[in-house]
């Protein structure tokens, strides 16, 4: 109060912290951990609590690899809110199933808010391997080779890689083979570097010239290090020989001497000096008789004792003094011990008769085939007979020589003669003949025949160019018979030439060659291109669909089709079929086709309707039956067609038409009465005596009408004449013919007609006859049955006074009544009283056939006796029908039945069938050739996509059919043509048009693999369709099938197979943006950590070739480290580079086409300091792919 408040009225105080910042440092500055523990906290401190969120950042080296590797943990920042003076940070260790050294991950402080820095900045956590170490062994327990195979290669392999060295100690601990003189190999250390999972161990192997046996070494490792001993710790490996077999054998295959020397010596030798005994065995045979009789020896054994190389075997000789041909002594070798048969295994050692000799020689021809007389080939050259085996009793084996004098002592010659031409095939044979003379002056001749004649076989030799095969390959062939070759290109390729006997020709058919009547050799060579696999394009001319009329020729109406090949190269389109024009009808394909220099096949359908305009024909128009008040009309037309009548009391005014009767039948009958009506629904009822003018009409089943003449009747007067008898008018009779005079007065004829003369005649186990007589001409009528209430008639409809009805289809041995009905011209009736009959028993012998003369007389009166019994008869079973072999057009109807009959399907379109009609089977088919139980008809010219009602009908006799019930097929849809376009190395598209819509379904072939695969769309239903068939193999050629389903369920089928062949991809990956940077691992001066990166095209494998120090830049590099996944961003670390040394760098990679780029080698130098290896990476990604932006 007493005061008012001025200018000034609130006051702030600010108190100003005057404390140090709080320092931040890791608690500790290391830890360490097994890799199986994680996550691994690291725990940061503040010095004293503070009253603001403290930060600080921190970023991560070492050798520990991160991004999920050893570890995961990225730089970042720490925070310790308000109030806290601890926080952690989470290291997430990744538990490998690696073998290696321990590993760090150092994390390094900086950048804090709200605080200074402490001491321990810097943290070090070590990862140590908990994995055991690998098993080493040998890769497998044992091997071989030849002793002249050397150095071998003994390889120790790990299961895993391992980043430390793994040793292993290893001995020779066994074997047959000597040290030093069959192999060199110490004992050692094999060492698997880092990285690697497999060393080898070499062992020189001595190649002597010792035959000896196969020799083994036994390799045992022992001490592993940074491993354990695997499996196979103990390797044996084969040396084996390869000195050739030491042989032994005859040193001369024959030898001869005369029966006087009595002792001779066959010599062996062994092909090398051998350290062993070597053995052989010998038999003895020959013409000459052992056992002391020409000589003695007998089967033995030959001896070389070691380091001999010769041996013999000694024959005593029987000199005896009978005279005899020389004879042998043959001696062949078996059965080798520590040594092979070499060539001389046998020896012919021939005892020369020295006793007078007055024998010729013995001329023995050689037999071709079993025969002395040989047949040879035209054209095989210069004759070279088969020769002959000539031999003198004494003088030995003749030689070739002269014959026209003696040949010295001991010898026997032989000379030739005859000239055969092999050039030309001869009507006689040839004479080729031996003359033989031995010493003593004895000469014998013998000779064969020589015939020149074709060979059985020739050899036609084939030679096949790349991309197509040829059936059959090179071989013989019959002679004097026609072969065909099938030469098959392959998918999408074609016959590029075809050379017979080096001279171009063209196939015999597109896809062979025939050799006719082969008497020679020839030779078959053809090569293949690539054809065009674009399919041919067919243009119908003309309409399309196009209508022609019945009785048309086709063929004279036809506009054509015009076809150009897929590049456009004019082709012919060949018209396939025709059209049947005898009878109205749609729908109608003729198919045109075309197949152009590749094969390529396209069809194409046009749509003929075949109308009828012709109307029928109408002839024998009559009045056959005309009364006073009614009249029928009757006539034929030439097809079936309906019946109608037009009428009227004066020419040229027809002014009544009856209602049409639309029965098709080519017979009419029309009745003008009361019963029937007209048009208006007025009776037809005609008056007496008149006059009328009519024509008569039909309509055929196309619609084309018809109408007759005018054409005129008059109706019947119905008069009475009357007699006058003494001036009184006397009615005396009934006419129907008028008098036509003035003075006579007439009444209608009301007189029954009388029957006489009854009589029932012929009566058999089935029929009977009623035979009877009536007074003026009368229509006649049977009512009959097994009671008088009778059931069923018979009737005569020809006016007569005669009368003769048969009654059919009575059962034997039973009683029936009958009445009879006779009816006159003016409608007067007479009936007669009930009559009774019985009919006979089957047993009982018909007098009909007792006077039957002849088989075929006797042969009707058994059918006429069958078809009387027809009524009682039970129809043929028929199976249900089965349709088969359904087209576009056709279908084939099979059905069997329980006996033979004769076959009838009936049949008609789903939108035609009535099935309140006695028969609603429009069109029929039938075979009444021969009765049979097996059944088959085939419908033609049906309509495509169309479903069809039918029934199979099957008889013995007309009058008991059988019937199946109704079944129903649809015919196949039209076929469709498709064409295969965008083809690339993994996908191409199939495309097609249907006329219908349709579901879309492509089934595609591997032909190398047999592979099946299917793409289906059955939801859209449609008219234009397209499917992509994608992830194929390139340049795999493929079949392809096309089909679909459209609303009536029918399958739509492609016209023919697709092939197709996927492109080959050729082009390697191009690689961009190469790049190879290197940095100093931080806190090491011994290792640098180098990236190398690039970019591909397209997906590829990474491959890092290098090598330390300068060279060639064509050289291979020694060192490789290679990532197989497919990628087209390629990022390799290497870890192991020296600091400030040369090195050579390529990469390369490679497609899955098997596409390989590798660019120049280029050479750098790793640098002894540099930036840390976070900045390196950072930068050589962001320049490379465009990963980070704006790092700071």
């Amino acid at each position: 109060g007493n005061a008012t408040l001025g200018t000034n009225t609130v006051h702030t105080y600010t108190i100003t912290d005057d404390d140090s910042l709080p320092t931040i440092a890791f608690t500790s500055t290391s830890g360490t951990g097994a890799e199986s523990v994680t996550p691994a906290s690291i725990e940061l401190t503040l010095s004293e609590a503070s009253g603001l969120d403290t930060t600080v950042y921190y970023s991560i080296l070492g050798t520990a690899t991160g991004s999920g590797t050893d570890y995961t943990l990225a730089s970042g920042t720490a925070t310790i809110t308000a109030g806290q003076t601890t926080a952690n940070i989470s290291l997430v260790v990744v538990d490998d199933s690696l073998s290696e050294i321990s590993e760090t991950v150092i994390l390094t402080l900086s950048s804090p808010t709200n605080s200074t820095l402490g001491t321990n900045t810097v943290y070090t956590y070590t990862i140590t391997d908990d994995d055991t170490d690998p098993a080493i062994t040998f890769t497998v327990s044992s091997s071989s080779g030849l002793e002249s195979v050397t150095p071998v290669s003994l390889e120790v392999s790990i299961p895993v890689v391992s980043s430390k060295n793994i040793t292993v100690g290893y001995a020779v601990t066994g074997g047959t083979a000597t040290s030093g003189v069959d192999y060199v190999l110490a004992s050692g250390t094999a060492t698997i570097t880092a990285g690697s999972t497999t060393t080898n161990i070499s062992m020189i192997v001595v190649d002597d010239s010792l035959k000896e046996a196969s020799e083994t070494v036994i390799i045992t490792l022992t001490s592993p290090g940074n491993s354990t001993l695997g499996t196979n710790t103990t390797y044996t490996y084969i040396i084996t020989d390869n000195e050739p077999d030491l042989s032994v054998a005859f040193v001369n295959t024959t030898s001869s001497g005369l029966e006087s020397v009595t002792s001779t010596n066959i010599n062996l030798a062994l092909s090398s000096v051998s350290t062993q005994e070597a053995t052989v065995n010998y038999a003895v045979t020959g013409t000459a008789t052992g056992g002391g009789v020409d000589y003695t020896l007998a089967d033995g054994i030959v001896t070389f004792t070691a380091n001999t190389t010769t041996a013999q075997i000694p024959i005593t000789i029987v000199d005896d003094s009978v005279i005899e041909s020389n004879e042998t002594i043959i001696i062949t070798l078996s059965s080798p011990v520590n040594a092979a048969l070499g060539v001389n295994t046998i020896h012919t050692y021939t005892i020369l008769n020295d006793d007078a000799d007055t024998v010729a020689p013995v001329i023995t021809l050689t037999q071709v085939n079993g025969l002395d007389d040989v047949t040879v080939i035209k054209d095989s050259g210069s004759y070279v007979d088969a020769g002959a085996t000539i031999i003198d009793a004494t003088d030995g084996v003749c030689t070739l020589g002269s014959t026209s004098t003696n040949p010295t002592a001991g010898t026997c010659v032989y000379s030739t003669s005859g000239i055969v031409n092999t050039t030309a095939v001869s009507a006689t044979p040839y004479t080729f003949t031996y003359t033989a003379r031995d010493s003593s002056g004895n000469i014998l001749s013998l000779s064969r025949l020589v015939t020149v004649s074709y060979a059985s076989e020739y050899t036609i030799t084939v030679t096949v160019g790349l991309h197509g095969s040829v059936s059959p390959i090179s071989g013989p062939v019959a002679s004097q018979v026609d072969h065909t070759f099938t030469i098959t290109p392959d998918v999408d390729y074609k016959i590029s030439s075809l050379l017979i006997d080096g001279t171009a020709e063209v196939p015999t058919t597109p896809d062979s060659y025939v050799f006719t009547n082969v008497v020679a050799n020839h030779t078959l060579a053809v090569t293949f291109s690539l054809q065009n696999a674009l399919m041919p394009i067919i243009t119908l001319l003309g309409d399309d669909p196009m209508n022609i009329y019945t009785g048309d020729v086709f063929a004279d109406l036809d506009p054509g089709a015009t076809a150009v090949s897929g590049v456009g190269d004019p082709l012919v389109a060949t018209r396939l079929n025709t059209v049947d024009t005898s009878t109205a009808s749609t729908l109608n394909r003729v198919t045109y086709s075309t197949t152009d220099a590749d094969g390529n096949i396209t069809t194409k359908d046009r749509i003929v309707n075949v109308l009828d305009i012709v109307p029928p024909v109408i002839t024998d128009v009559a009045v056959p039956v005309i009364t006073n008040t009614a009249a029928a009309i009757t006539w034929t037309t030439n097809e079936p067609a309906t019946s109608q009548v037009s009428y009227g009391t004066a020419t040229g005014s027809l002014t009544r038409t009856t209602i049409i009767d639309n029965t098709k039948s080519i017979y009419h009958v029309v009745t003008l009465s009361s019963s029937t009506d007209d048009m208006d629904g007025n009776p037809n009822l005609l008056v007496e005596n008149v006059p009328y003018f009519y024509t008569v009409s039909s309509i055929d089943t196309s619609g084309n009408p018809a109408v007759s003449s005018e054409e005129t009747f008059t109706t019947v007067p119905v008069v009475t004449r009357v007699i006058v008898v003494d001036n009184t008018p006397i009615n005396t009779n009934t006419t129907n013919n008028p008098f036509n005079d003035n003075t006579s007065k007439f009444i209608p004829d009301v007189t029954a007609p009388v029957v006489s003369d009854l009589k029932i005649d012929n009566i058999t186990a089935f029929e009977a006859t009623v035979n009877f007589t009536t007074d003026e001409e009368t229509l006649s009528f049977v009512e009959y049955g097994k009671t008088s209430k009778y059931g069923d008639n018979s009737a005569n409809n020809l006016w007569s006074t005669e009368h003769s009805i048969k009654l059919r289809g009575l059962r034997l041995g039973t009683d029936y009544h009958i009445k009879v009905t006779a009816v006159d011209k003016s409608g007067n009736s007479t009936s007669t009283e009930d009559q009774k009959f019985k009919t006979k028993f089957f047993s009982e012998n018909p007098v009909d056939l007792t006077n039957v003369d002849n088989v075929q007389q006797f042969q009707d009166e058994i059918e006429a006796t069958i078809e009387s019994i027809l009524p009682a008869l039970i129809p043929p079973f028929i199976e249900e029908p089965k349709i088969i072999d359904i087209t576009e057009n056709s279908a084939t109807i099979s059905f069997r039945t329980n006996i033979k009959t004769f076959s009838v399907v009936g049949y008609v379109e789903d939108g035609s069938f009535d099935a309140t009609k006695s028969n609603p089977y429009l069109s029929e088919s039938s075979d009444t050739s021969e009765k049979t139980f097996e059944h088959k008809l085939m419908l033609l010219n049906l309509k495509s996509n169309m479903k069809y009602h039918l029934q199979a009908k099957a008889f013995s006799l007309p009058q008991v059919v059988g019937k199946s019930e109704d079944i129903t097929f649809t015919t196949k849809a039209s076929k469709i043509n498709g064409s295969i376009i965008q083809r690339t190395k993994d996908s191409f598209v199939v495309v097609w048009n249907t006329d219908v819509p349709t579901s879309s379904m492509v089934e595609y072939k591997n032909l190398k693999s047999g592979e099946k695969s299917r793409i289906i769309d059955s939801v859209n239903r449609i008219l234009t369709h397209s499917i992509r068939v994608e992830n194929l193999t390139p340049g795999t050629s493929y079949e392809v099938k096309i089909s679909g389903v459209n609303d009536k369920g029918n399958v739509v089928e492609g016209n023919n197979i697709l092939k197709v062949t996927t492109l080959v991809d050729v082009t390697p990956p191009a690689i961009a943006n190469f790049k190879v940077e290197s940095s100093l691992v931080v806190g090491r001066t011994d290792r640098v950590q180098t990236i190398v990166s690039w970019q591909t095209d397209e997906p590829s494998t990474s491959t890092v070739y290098y090598e330390e120090g300068s060279g060639s830049p064509y050289k291979s590099l020694a060192n490789k480290q290679q990532d197989l996944e497919l990628t087209i961003n390629h990022v390799v670390v290497l870890t192991t580079l020296k600091p400030g040394t040369v090195y050579r760098f390529t990469v390369e990679s490679l497609d899955d086409a098997g596409n390989r780029t590798k660019p120049p080698i280029r050479t750098i130098i790793t640098p002894k300091k540099a930036e840390s290896i976070v900045d390196v990476i950072f930068k050589n990604f962001n320049e490379t792919f465009n990963f980070l932006q704006n790092v700071k």
